[in-house]
């Protein structure tokens, strides 16, 4: 064996103390809990956030950020933290006992340069709409270098041989995105998880929505320009558990899975689903859908037999996926891009 990298959920903070010591459990990406948000932006940033229309944006970044909600709910614990880390991080300390984390790892509610691959400058507004200090961060490594070598307590827990060298490797999407060979710009690599994602990978900064920046890639100095549909195929298992109880007991005597009987009933239904039309936005989303959004039903009558409901449900979400691509598509064309 060569050596050791790792890859994690995206966006999952950890707070440690002054002895690298774990202080509340770990803040997961799915978790809905919102920070308040206290008064606009701090100084000049404030006044042009307001100028161009972008302060629901920014508020909505505020809310979400994790050390907002730790400092306001819990500020003991947060006047204790000494190093914030993403999983990634945390757990390359326990692999080296080094705060080091990938740059292809640093997705989230953090103050970081998706353009320069960097930690924000000190000019940055993220600082201001956050508590977090630069001294709480890891020192940051390439995708491909070196983060350190695996500690003899790391390597007895594993059963590796020390001391194996750590490689800094991406973020779990990023990660799939290499796997699956989506390297290039005209190489969409769509990812049907509790998320649906469309990506493709580029050496430009491209953002496909107006002020959301693409991701960092697994390869060193590229990004990874992603839409992300945050309720994927998660509306399966929601429909399956709000409106599938009785595919539910039969799949049970059958000994088969829900899905199968889903499927049967799909392709039942006639093209069009007899004029049934579903809003697939299931939950908010930062620009593209607005907090706002909701997913509404039209079309239903007395003649829809349930089989027709059941089919905008699985085939509607690819719809804002295409958006995606042609975000992407537009956003690669622009000359302006870069």
């Amino acid at each position: 064996m060569a050596g050791v990298t790792l890859t994690t959920q995206r966006g999952t903070v950890v707070n440690l103390d002054e002895h690298g010591k774990p202080l509340r459990p770990a803040i997961i990406w799915l978790d809905q809990r919102h920070a308040r948000v206290e008064g606009p932006v701090p100084g000049l940033w404030g006044w042009l956030f307001k100028l161009l229309r972008l302060e629901p944006t920014v508020d909505r970044f505020r809310e979400k950020t994790q050390a907002n909600w730790i400092a306001q709910n819990q500020p003991g614990i947060w006047a204790a933290t000494r190093h914030y880390l993403l999983l990634s991080g945390y757990l390359n300390y326990r692999l080296t006992g080094q705060f080091r984390d990938s740059v292809g790892s640093q997705v989230g509610y953090i103050p970081f340069d998706y353009k320069r691959h960097q930690w924000a400058g000190q000019r940055d507004f993220k600082w201001l709409t956050m508590p977090v200090r630069r001294e709480m961060l890891p020192e940051l490594v390439k995708p491909g270098d070196k983060i350190g070598n695996l500690t003899e307590d790391a390597a007895r827990h594993l059963g590796l041989p020390a001391p194996l060298p750590v490689i800094a490797a991406a973020s779990d999407k990023a990660c799939e995105i290499l796997g699956s060979g989506g390297l290039t710009p005209d190489v969409g690599c769509m990812s049907y998880g509790t998320t649906a994602t469309i990506n493709t990978t580029s050496k430009r900064y491209l953002e496909p929505v107006r002020m959301m920046p693409p991701y960092p890639s697994a390869l060193p100095g590229h990004y990874s320009t992603e839409v992300m549909i945050y309720r994927g195929f998660w509306m399966v298992s929601w429909f399956k558990r709000e409106f599938g109880l009785r595919e539910q007991k039969l799949a049970e005597q059958k000994g088969v899975e829900p899905e199968v009987l889903f499927d049967e009933l799909v392709r039942a239904v006639p093209a069009g689903s007899m004029g049934l039309m579903l809003q697939p936005y299931w939950s908010p989303g930062v620009r593209q859908p607005g907090p706002e959004a909701k997913g509404p039903s039209s079309g239903l009558a007395t003649s829809t037999p349930a089989p027709t409901s059941t089919e905008p449900y699985w085939k509607v979400w690819p719809t804002p996926c295409a958006k995606a691509r042609n975000g992407s598509r537009n956003a690669a064309a622009s000359p302006s891009a870069g």
